[in-house]
């Protein structure tokens, strides 16, 4: 009798313990720009990642955690170092996240990095892709996209093939913006275009937060480029495209990954046609079509490629937490340093998502480039993924 009653307590206290794990949560954190000159863009990918909050959460949240749910606390950096900083240490000291995501720019994601660090806490960096920003030798940084010196290369290989099959290039113009995301492109594009036999004939940096680039697209005119390549934000984008057409610079424009957006298309009209952007996703590749509509008709969001790499970054922290088990930090931090996710698994077009020592996702590849044609954003390369052939005037 003794032994039933011990028996029948046990498997008590085991429903019980049971029911309240499964009750818990664990808490995250996204760092973005909610106000401030980005406040669009940081909005957007709060619904996004919000999303993947939502379906992991509606799947039975963390298995291995006994169903524990996901909760995403929002810091807002405001596009600025000092006060992504602060927002790291309120999230993690104060809202007691176990890891932190996003940031958006380069600049801010190196800052709120050097605190996740200091705090002993996983940064997830989904998008920014400055290469120093795995380079110091962080131990709690995580970096999924791959690095602006690789997107170099990959502008560096599309000329390759329009020089091949569509159009002679031999002078290539750089204009980028002078924060770390626009200098990290450039200085590996310097390198890599005269490797390829490209002659470098401007190399322009401006003020990020420059409202009038007459001086700039002035000095790039007259310098002559077959094709410009250029780095910056949507709002870069946009006065770079008026203020090329009103000085009537009409040669193709290749951006770095933030121009590849409806709304640059609707910013710009019929300057659009003709873009280059090279991203990371676009709705024509694998299963992009079902991703895209499943997210406009919840936000009535046209989709872009780089908001989707917010989302996935929300299934891997998942997966880690699964892997980990547990919710302490340390254990969640060699859980993503161990994780190997491979394409097939992923919600946007890399081979993989796995860590070398630095925290980097080296070898994923992943970068497309998309083209405007007809009003819209069509995937024109690599040739796997590509839904139509670029076009020159």
């Amino acid at each position: 009798m003794k032994k039933i009653l011990l028996l029948v307590t046990g498997l008590m206290v085991m429903i019980l313990t049971t029911e309240a794990f499964s009750a818990t949560t664990v808490k995250m954190s996204a760092i973005l720009p909610l106000t401030g000159p980005l406040a669009r863009e940081g909005q957007t990918v709060q619904k996004i990642m919000s999303l993947a909050v939502e379906e992991i959460n509606g799947q039975g949240g963390i298995k291995s955690l006994g169903g524990a749910k996901l909760e995403l606390a929002f810091g807002d950096n405001q596009s600025k170092p000092d006060v992504a900083i602060s927002e790291v240490e309120r999230l993690v000291e104060g809202e007691k996240a176990i890891v932190l995501t996003e940031a958006w720019q380069s600049f801010i994601t190196l800052a709120a990095t050097r605190a996740a660090e200091r705090l002993k806490t996983s940064y997830y960096v989904p998008n920014s892709y400055a290469d120093s920003i795995t380079e110091r030798g962080f131990r709690y940084t995580f970096q999924q996209t791959s690095k602006a010196s690789v997107l170099a290369y990959e502008w560096v290989q599309f000329l390759n093939y329009v020089n091949k099959n569509f159009k002679k290039i031999s002078k290539v113009g750089l204009l980028y913006e002078n924060t770390d995301m626009g200098q990290s492109s450039a200085d590996a594009a310097k390198v890599y275009l005269p490797e390829n036999g490209y002659k470098v004939v401007a190399d322009i940096s401006y003020p990020v937060r420059a409202t009038d680039l007459t001086s700039f697209i002035v000095k790039l005119k007259a310098a002559e480029p077959d094709f410009v390549l250029q780095g910056g934000y949507m709002g870069n984008a946009i006065l770079i495209a008026q203020t090329a057409d009103r000085l009537d610079l009409h040669v193709p424009f290749m951006d770095n990954g933030c121009m590849n957006d409806p709304s640059f298309n609707k910013a710009v009209g019929a300057l659009a046609e003709g873009k280059f952007g090279l991203t990371s996703w676009n709705k024509d590749v694998p299963g992009g079509k079902e991703f895209y509509d499943k997210v406009r008709s919840r936000y009535g969001i046209d989709l872009s490629g780089i908001y989707t790499c917010g989302y996935q970054a929300i299934w891997v922290i998942k997966e880690a937490l699964e892997k980990a088990g547990s919710a302490d930090r340390e254990a969640l931090r060699d859980a993503l340093a161990t994780i190997h996710i491979p394409g097939s698994k992923l919600h946007i077009p890399l081979e993989k998502i796995s860590f070398n020592e630095k925290g980097y996702n080296d070898k994923a590849g992943g970068w497309i480039i998309t083209q405007v044609q007809n009003g819209e954003w069509f995937t024109v390369w690599p040739l796997k993924y590509a839904t139509k052939k670029p076009l020159f005037k």
